[in-house]
Order: C-alpha cells, then sequence, then structure tokens
C-alpha cells in the first residue's frame, strides 16, 4: 500500500520548487537580532495574495505579501516563526519582510507565511 503522506509531500514539495520565486533568503531573529546566517529557501512568493477574512459576521477582502515554503528545505530543526525575516535581493518585490503568521498545511510538511514588509 502507497505511504500517501510521503506522496503529499512530494507533491507539496515539487509544487514549492516548480513555483519557487528564486533567490529568498531566511533569516532567524532572537528577540529582534538576526541570529545565525541567513540560508537559501526556495518559496513561492505572492506580493500581493489576496484573501477574505470574517470580521465582525462578514467577509473583508485582505492582500498581503505571503511565501509558500516547505520545511524540509529548512536547515536541520529549524521551522519558521513570527518575526524571522525573509529577504527578496532583487525584482519587484525586492526587500526585507517579517513572517506575521504562520499557516501550516494539513499534512504539516509546509506552510502559507503571511508577511509584513519591514
Amino acid at each position: 500500500m502507497p505511504n500517501w503522506r510521503a506522496l503529499a509531500d512530494a507533491v507539496d514539495r515539487a509544487a514549492v520548487r516548480t513555483f519557487d520565486f528564486g533567490g529568498v533568503l531566511f533569516q532567524k531573529m532572537a528577540n529582534g537580532v538576526a541570529s545565525g546566517a541567513a540560508v537559501p529557501v526556495p518559496a513561492e512568493f505572492d506580493g500581493a495574495f489576496k484573501s477574505l477574512q470574517l470580521e465582525d459576521g462578514g467577509e473583508a477582502p485582505t492582500m498581503q505579501p505571503t511565501a509558500w515554503v516547505h520545511y524540509a528545505d529548512f536547515p536541520p530543526g529549524v521551522r519558521p516563526e513570527e518575526e524571522d525575516r525573509l529577504a527578496i535581493p532583487a525584482g519587484p518585490f525586492a526587500g526585507v519582510y517579517a513572517i506575521a503568521q504562520e499557516e501550516p498545511n494539513g499534512e504539516g510538511t509546509g506552510a502559507l507565511l503571511r508577511l509584513v514588509r519591514v
């Protein structure tokens, strides 16, 4: 019988690598200070991700930068957390972004990172 979790993990990872924005650097932070060296990670970056948020019983559309990442692409023992940074060195979305919220996927193999430009 196939290992469905392993297959889903492989498909998820392939999707992130297929749509990899390229050149994204991950920087772990500790109390607002960089901790260790920045490392490149494959990420599917969207500079204007649109979602619907429920507020006061109604839907309010929001747009914000996001990145899809796969946990296995991070250094061993490292997972993205709020306030860690993603840096995009070139292109129309070049800049440094803080992770405002992490939304793990259903399999626990990756996450949608909601970002804020810093």
